[in-house]
C-alpha cells in the first residue's frame, strides 16, 4: 500500500543525493512550487527542473534533519532542518515546514515550504529576489 510519508522521505533524499532527475521523477508536470513567503510559485516541471537545478549546483552539501512528518492519503507536512554550505562556504541551519500535496497518480503536484525567516542569509536586510522562473 503506498505511504504519502514514506513517499515524501524518499523525494527527500533525492536533495542530499543532488540527484535532481531522481527528485523529478516524482513530481507532476504542473507542479507548483512555492520556496517560501516572500516568492511567487514557480509553476511546470521544466521551470522547477531549472530552478531546483540551480539550487543543487548551489548547495555545496546538503543535509536534512527530520523533526515531524504527518500525513493524510494526499497532503502531507514535513517539519525539518536543512543543513547547507554555500559556494561562500557559509552555512546555514534553516528550520523549514514543508507542505506536499499528492495527485491521483501520487505525484506532487504542490509544495509550498514555510521558512523561519530569521535564519535566512540577509535577515533584516532589504534583499532582491531571485527568479529563475
Amino acid at each position: 500500500m503506498f505511504d504519502p510519508c514514506k513517499f515524501i522521505l524518499a523525494f527527500m533524499e533525492n536533495w542530499e543525493k543532488a540527484d535532481l532527475e531522481g527528485a523529478m521523477a516524482c513530481v507532476s508536470d504542473d507542479i507548483s512550487f512555492t520556496p517560501d513567503l516572500i516568492s511567487e510559485p514557480v509553476v511546470g516541471r521544466e521551470k522547477v527542473r531549472k530552478l531546483w537545478g540551480f539550487y543543487m549546483k548551489m548547495m555545496q552539501e546538503y543535509r536534512m534533519d527530520l523533526c515531524h512528518v504527518i500525513g493524510t492519503d494526499k497532503v502531507v507536512f514535513l517539519e525539518r532542518v536543512e543543513h547547507v554550505l554555500t559556494p561562500e562556504a557559509e552555512r546555514l541551519a534553516l528550520p523549514i515546514v514543508g507542505v506536499f500535496e499528492l495527485d491521483d497518480n501520487n505525484k506532487i503536484k504542490v509544495w509550498r515550504d514555510y521558512v523561519e525567516s530569521t535564519t535566512m542569509p540577509g535577515a533584516g536586510e532589504s534583499q532582491a529576489v531571485l527568479s529563475l522562473a
